[in-house]
């Protein structure tokens, strides 16, 4: 069965799971990766209408430019498992995964800043914390609303090229 089968639902901030059931190989998966999309990282300020696909081992990130390129866009964060008849490719749009280093980064720096200009250390890393959750949940709300396009296209791709 093809589409998208096993879906976790969670908060704002949880990512939708999706999971895919192809009857192909995983090596023909990413051969099909490889030569519908091209390889790059950098998939917000390429030119539109473009798939790119970062990939390394059996993880991949699938992005789309859409008609006009934008900053900010999530990217599908996958995996490909061999299965008995073929192969699953699992994965979603993971918020966390792709900037909570920058986020925690910037946390440290705000609560060493805090603590230095004599903020109480423990009531000002709850206040850091609440503030990270509270950005994160901003920029997972504007995830939400401004690329929910992007996200279909992107399982369009995946229903239409990876399964069969």
């Amino acid at each position: 069965m093809s589409g998208a089968d096993g879906v976790e639902r969670g908060a704002v901030l949880a990512m939708k799971r999706y999971e895919f059931h192809s009857s192909l190989p995983p090596e023909e998966v990413f051969a099909r990766l490889d030569a519908r999309t091209k390889r790059s990282r950098n998939y917000s300020l390429r030119a539109p209408e473009e798939f790119l696909c970062d990939r390394k081992g059996e993880q991949f990130r699938l992005g789309y430019t859409g008609i006009v390129p934008a900053r900010g866009f999530v990217p599908f964060c996958g995996t490909v498992r061999a299965e008995k008849d073929g192969s699953v490719v699992a994965g979603g749009f993971s918020l966390l995964r792709e900037t909570g280093l920058p986020f925690a980064v910037v946390g440290g720096v705000f609560w060493i800043f805090g603590v230095c200009t004599g903020q109480p250390p423990l009531p000002f890393l709850l206040l850091t914390a609440v503030w990270l959750l509270l950005l994160l949940g901003f920029f997972s709300i504007i995830q939400l609303v401004c690329f929910w396009n992007r996200r279909n296209i992107i399982l369009k791709f995946i229903e239409d090229n990876l399964l069969k």
